[in-house]
């Protein structure tokens, strides 16, 4: 718990050996790397290596998001709303309803689960702690007064750069509406340029 709020990688590197390649590309896979998403829009894959390629340091580093993985922000809010939905990966798409000139609902797309990527219980706890992360720990930027948001900050490094500012959340955490994923290149830390955009993109949303 206090590794996710401080998000301390050294624990999350150890914890990916202790768990094995194999399981952590597995459920990799569960939310959707190294797949093609099916979007209306062209997106790119979100990759890692496979187990077999792998020693047990590039597990850790791999556990911990860096390595050779590689993912897109799309990919990052598709994960953000698989927690928020109780583990539950949905289909993403565009547009939610289709209406003719006289506003009669022609058409309507229909929510439809991709995979069911965790449990109902280990996504509970995730949630909880994604909250106290917002709360107390990394991301407290982005908190926002009377609305329960739940978040994850992180650091991509970049060989020769300044390192990729993350931050992916959902809210409100009791009945989830939005899940935001915020990228920006070369920006620093996740928490502090990161999460105040999601922020902001949530409050927009929300109020």
């Amino acid at each position: 718990k206090e590794a996710f709020e401080k998000s301390i990688n050294t624990v999350y590197g150890k914890v990916g050996v202790e768990v094995g390649g194999n399981d952590l590309v597995d459920q990799a896979k569960k939310f959707g790397f190294n797949k093609d998403i099916g979007f209306d829009l062209d997106v790119k894959k979100s990759t890692l290596k496979q187990a077999s390629e792998m020693d047990d340091l590039e597990v850790a580093w791999t556990a911990v998001g860096q390595a050779s993985t590689l993912a897109t922000p799309f990919q990052m809010a598709m994960i953000a709303a698989g927690v928020a939905n109780d583990g539950e990966l949905m289909k993403p798409f565009m547009v939610e309803k289709v209406r003719d000139y006289q506003g009669k609902t022609v058409q309507k797309h229909r929510p439809q689960v991709m995979a069911s990527v965790i449990d109902t219980l280990n996504a509970k706890t995730i949630k909880n702690i994604m909250k106290d992360v917002v709360e107390n720990g990394t991301g407290q930027a982005a908190k926002i007064e009377n609305i329960s948001v739940a978040g994850k900050t992180g650091t991509a490094e970049i060989k020769g750069k300044s390192p990729h500012a993350w931050f992916i959340a959902f809210a409100p955490l009791e009945d989830p509406e939005i899940a935001v994923s915020v990228i920006v290149e070369n920006g620093g830390t996740g928490g502090a340029k990161a999460a105040p955009i999601a922020r902001k993109l949530i409050e927009t949303a929300l109020k």
